[in-house]
């Protein structure tokens, strides 16, 4: 979830803002996902994760070299990741000497769940513990140099790898056993990020439609993204849960249309909105992370939920998703203003 903007093919600022929004909502709906409600899930689960690596593939940049694509993509994924990892494992331990007067058994639970890198807990063929949603910058790490270096290639073989490698990220995930660094889910994610490469490539071509065909399209595809959301059953990249396989694979792309539609207008129309989602795309690193340590260490939305006052449970329910993605976006955001953080991160300060 890194900007990436700097590397990416002259744009107009109009379509660099349009996908910063996007990239907004989907990290938004990340943050909304985690309040385990099936009504909200049903929702944001078609979309949010798939989303941001079709952004990422968008953004993929072909002017370096392997080895400097490599190597900044090292910076900007995997030192966050391993900064946020440390600082899980450091502070999860001191917390569970205070709550549980013992040290070595969460600084095993953590150490191992960060030096694992899985999304989610498995019981084979050992037990795994998850990092939570940091998760994504090992798969976005694998995901992104696979398709770099796919480039080279002729597009016949290019999109037999990507399917092969979507294949053994799926079927090893489903009948073997969870790899270490969320290595099965950038085998899958690839098949997003290509598709967002393929998006930039066709982008003038799009530009060009008649408004009419883009009216209908857009259509189309929020109605398909209405029917997944009704009859939502599984769809999780975290785990390479793709529910009914291609049917909803196609439908989570379709959704994913829908709402870089969604956002061009927001760009265009809603300016306030616009660049309140836009801040947080372009610093949703920094956002990420921040979440990760609240939700495995400070649950916000545990300690809101203690002293809201009581009240209608939908309205007091609302006030406590409000408050918690405004405080974890605020931190967020003020992280991303501190200059040795985004150095650490591999920003410019």
């Amino acid at each position: 979830m890194n900007k990436g903007t700097s590397s990416a093919p002259a744009l107009s600022k109009q379509r660099v803002d349009y996908l910063d929004v996007a990239r907004g909502i989907a990290l938004i709906c990340i943050i909304l996902g985690h309040f385990q409600s099936d009504d909200i899930n049903h929702v944001v689960y078609t979309f949010d994760v798939p989303l941001f690596f079709i952004i990422s593939g968008y953004f993929l940049s072909e002017k370096s070299s392997i080895k400097q694509f490599v190597k900044r993509k090292f910076q900007t994924l995997i030192v966050p990741y391993l900064i946020t990892s440390a600082i899980i494992v450091i502070l999860g331990t001191v917390k569970g000497f205070f709550s549980q007067g013992s040290i070595i058994g969460p600084l095993k639970y953590w150490f191992f769940a960060a030096l694992y890198g899985s999304g989610g807990d498995y019981g084979t063929p050992f037990k795994i513990y998850e990092i939570g949603p940091i998760w994504f910058l090992w798969a976005l790490f694998f995901s992104s140099i696979l398709i770099r270096l796919l480039l080279k290639l002729d597009y016949r073989i290019r999109i037999l790898i990507v399917a092969a490698a979507f294949a053994a990220g799926y079927f090893s995930a489903k009948y073997l056993f969870w790899f270490p660094l969320s290595i099965q889910s950038g085998l899958c994610a690839s098949l997003f990020v290509y598709i967002g490469y393929l998006f930039k490539q066709n982008k003038d071509y799009i530009a060009d439609l008649s408004t009419k065909v883009k009216v209908l399209s857009f259509i189309a595809a929020a109605v398909v993204w209405a029917s997944f959301i009704v009859t939502f059953d599984t769809f999780w990249l975290v785990r390479c849960d793709f529910g009914r396989g291609l049917p909803d694979i196609c439908r989570s792309l379709c959704s994913c249309a829908a709402v870089f539609v969604i956002s061009f207008l927001i760009d265009k129309y809603v300016k306030l909105l616009s660049k309140v989602l836009s801040l947080i795309g372009k610093n949703s690193i920094f956002i990420l992370c921040a979440h990760a340590i609240e939700i495995n260490l400070f649950p916000i939305q545990s300690i809101l939920d203690l002293y809201l006052p009581a009240g209608n449970g939908g309205f007091r329910q609302t006030v406590l998703i409000l408050l918690d993605i405004a405080i974890v976006c605020g931190i967020g955001l003020m992280l991303s203003m501190l200059s040795l953080v985004r150095k650490a991160f591999g920003m410019k300060a």
